[in-house]
């Protein structure tokens, strides 16, 4: 099968993380829903009360001269705007703190992720150069004892040259 360059490179990324142990995120800090408490009674504290005289169906065929007191009834009036208002003015300042709090664990997130990730990034360096030296040590050594061996060589061509003049 022929794989792309991204393909191997996320085989190779996925056997990495598999030999040298999975890559350990940050945790993100998400607080609770936040409640908004007295909103209900602020609200409700701005309707208003009237009593306005009670009209029937049959008040229709009345004649618009009698005297007779109506009966009131209390009417609750309540305002959209002055709602709307009163519930921007609460929620405003709550809201702005929450966003503050979230942009901030955001923040703290995004710094613990770099931090972590600079961290085993690290890790993995100073595990590649140490295996470099490593090999690097072995290939000294390797041409140390290639050395070794020609001087050897060379030495027992020398005393066989000496042994044939004689």
């Amino acid at each position: 099968m022929n794989y792309s360059n991204s393909q191997r490179a996320g085989v190779i990324l996925y056997l990495t993380a598999l030999l040298f142990g999975g890559y350990d995120g940050a945790t993100l800090d998400i607080p609770e829903k936040n409640e908004i408490t007295g909103i209900k009674e602020a609200l409700v504290a701005l309707k208003e009360e009237t009593y306005e005289e009670k009209t029937d169906f049959l008040d229709f065929f009345k004649s618009k001269s009698s005297t007779e007191p109506k009966e009131l009834v209390r009417v609750e009036i309540c305002y959209f705007e002055k709602w709307r208002e009163k519930a921007i003015e609460l929620i405003i300042p709550i809201a702005a703190q929450y966003i503050s709090e979230n942009q901030q664990n955001l923040q703290n997130y995004y710094d613990e992720l770099a931090n972590q990730y600079h961290e085993k990034l690290s890790l993995l360096h100073d595990f590649k150069m140490d295996e470099k030296t490593c090999i690097a040590s072995q290939l000294s050594e390797d041409e140390r004892m290639l050395q070794a061996d020609n001087d050897w060589l060379v030495a027992l061509k020398d005393q066989l040259t000496k042994i044939e003049r004689g």
